[in-house]
């Protein structure tokens, strides 16, 4: 039998793809289904702040994105912040508050709201998990409430049942949005699907003990193995359920609608600290210092490698390496194949999220965030934003870059990261035409998109003479279109101004997505004069030396053809005289 089992085994390897599809949108924990905390779409090499959106309280957990219905691009960032427990809704693209609804207020006496499980969002609906505690008895119930992301209203919620335990159950089950069901775990020890349009119940699966962490969905891709919820409980094990009943547990026969089966239980040996993270071809785990590649259809380690720390988690791919950090202050690296160790980078105090990119590894430290280089390891761009960014996540936006969303306090905020456009002015400059009846001058002035993002849409540039408290706009042009590191002159060809102190102004419209709207201006001062400039001829010495040399010669000269003139008229006079005596 075991023999047969190897065979099988053999054959479904081949046949499981090894590789998975990175999500767009960061539509749930994790970004996607499988909790890759992967995204294709690459943040700039140098992010700064696009916007901030204040919010009641800290930010409880990494916020997600989810793109609006729609032939345009626009999404929508949400987030939970405490004091009191709200849900918000903002823009993706300039961080203005769309709706926010208290979800304390949505607990029925003698219930009340404890702690927020996270959340998920999809085209129509945002899911957020609570858990409420009886205010007399030790009693708690899970319940996952579903609002209409078009204005907050709530459109369904399902209570689960009522369990009890010592102290308040740490749920941190954020919803798993997989082929229209939404699944989660459970303090009672359950993981429940639901369909997501109206709430009713699909599965109702035992998961062994209380599932705190989020569950994950592993597709292989193949109809003989079938695709799994994985659920990690407190009872140290991670479950593997049958998503749609026709796992290998079921011989490939479905199931209508679908029985949450167990398929394989394997045992981590202490509690999973993360997530785990799927591929058709693995399943990867952390629990303790000890991190594990588990085969998708039975369960069982291919791999496992001890790291000397514990492993604080989330996990991440990127690439051919899995990511993540642990109590040492270190990021870590293990070959996806192998489990062996490609680098290690140590950084300190970790925040407790973590992202990767196919390029880059982006994380929390202090209160600074960094990236990482996914094959070296190498410091890739450090910066400091005046607080720690809590919990963060990584969506693809208008242009196909990636935009970072976090949380920050003091004061309590949703910001958002990434490449920018940065418009200010180059250069101005007055040149004077020459006019004998007025100052008349032409003006030039530059912009420059220093940012690492084009400017997409049309904005103005201003270009104003100030003089004596009275502003006259000499230019007002629109520029449609200004790629990164791109410039733009505005011209004025003349302009005849009054005698006196004036100012030239520059102005450039601000845009939500410019990374410096405060250097959107310049000016230059200058004194105006009116009537043509004054021209003043200098003689240098060594022309009036010359001068004087050349004139001293030209008397030398003269009294030399005078004195030779008066020379000839004697002779000529004594000669005519001789000539006379010699007649006889």
């Amino acid at each position: 039998m075991r023999r047969v089992l190897l065979v099988l085994g053999l054959v479904i390897a081949l046949l499981i793809p090894a590789t998975t599809t990175a999500a767009a949108d960061w539509s749930m924990a994790g970004g996607d289904a499988a909790r890759t905390g992967s995204t294709n779409a690459e943040p700039s090499t140098s992010p700064a702040v696009l916007w901030e959106a204040p919010v009641s309280g800290p930010v409880l957990t990494a916020p997600v994105v989810a793109r609006n219905p729609g032939p345009t691009w626009e999404a929508t960032v949400y987030a939970v912040s405490g004091g009191p427990l709200t849900l918000n809704a903002v823009n993706a693209s300039d961080g203005v508050l769309r709706w926010s609804t208290s979800l304390s207020s949505f607990a029925q006496p003698p219930w009340v709201v404890r702690r927020q499980g996270g959340l998920a969002a999809d085209g129509d609906r945002a899911y957020v998990l609570l858990t409420e505690q009886n205010g007399t008895l030790p009693e708690w119930r899970d319940v996952l409430f579903a609002w209409n992301r078009a204005n907050g209203s709530e459109v369904w919620n399902v209570t689960g049942a009522v369990y009890t335990s010592v102290g308040t159950p740490a749920i941190d089950s954020a919803p798993l949005l997989v082929r229209d069901l939404v699944v989660f775990g459970s303090g009672d020890g359950h993981v429940r699907a639901l369909q997501a349009p109206t709430g009713g119940l699909v599965w109702d699966a035992v998961a062994g003990a209380r599932v705190s962490l989020p569950v994950t969905f592993l597709e292989t891709g193949v109809a003989l193995v079938g695709d799994f919820i994985l659920a990690e409980n407190d009872n140290d094990q991670i479950v593997a359920l049958d998503v749609n009943g026709s796992a290998n547990g079921d011989q490939g026969i479905v199931d209508p609608p679908g029985t949450g089966d167990v398929v394989w239980i394997t045992s981590l040996g202490t509690t999973a600290v993360s997530s785990a993270v799927a591929t058709p071809a693995a399943a990867y785990a952390a629990a303790g210092s000890r991190v594990f590649s588990l085969h998708p259809a039975f369960g069982n380690p291919m791999w496992s490698q001890d790291v000397s720390s514990a492993v604080t988690g989330p996990l991440a791919l990127a690439g051919n390496v899995l990511v993540f950090g642990s109590i040492d202050g270190k990021v870590r690296a293990l070959n996806t194949t192998t489990g062996a160790v490609e680098w290690v980078r140590a950084l300190g105090g970790l925040q407790p999220w973590l992202v990767s990119t196919p390029q880059k590894i982006f994380t929390g430290v202090g209160d600074s965030m960094v990236a990482l280089n996914a094959t070296t390891g190498d410091m890739a761009w450090t910066g400091k934003f005046g607080s720690p960014v809590g919990f963060a996540s990584v969506s693809e936006n208008a242009t196909g870059k990636g935009t970072i969303y976090g949380g920050m306090s003091s004061p309590d905020r949703v910001v958002a990261f990434g490449g920018s456009s940065d418009l200010r002015p180059l250069d101005i400059s007055v040149a004077q035409i020459p006019n004998p009846n007025a100052y008349q001058a032409s003006i030039d002035a530059t912009i420059v998109n220093s940012g690492d993002e084009n400017v997409s849409r049309n904005f103005w540039v201003s270009v104003t003479d100030s003089f004596q408290g009275d502003d006259i706009e000499l230019a007002n042009a629109t520029v449609p279109y200004l790629r990164s590191q791109a410039s733009f002159r505005v011209t004025i060809d003349s302009w005849n101004f009054t005698s006196g102190q004036h100012t030239i102004s520059v102005e450039i419209q601000k845009l939500p997505e410019d990374r410096n709207p405060d250097n959107n201006t310049a000016s230059y001062k200058f004194f105006a004069t009116v009537g043509p400039p004054r021209v003043f001829t200098e003689w240098s010495p060594a022309f009036w030396i010359g001068l004087i040399v050349v004139g001293v010669a030209g008397l030398g000269a003269g009294w030399l053809i005078a004195v030779a003139g008066r020379r000839r008229e004697r002779e000529a006079a004594e000669m005519a005289r001789s000539r006379q005596e010699s007649r006889p």
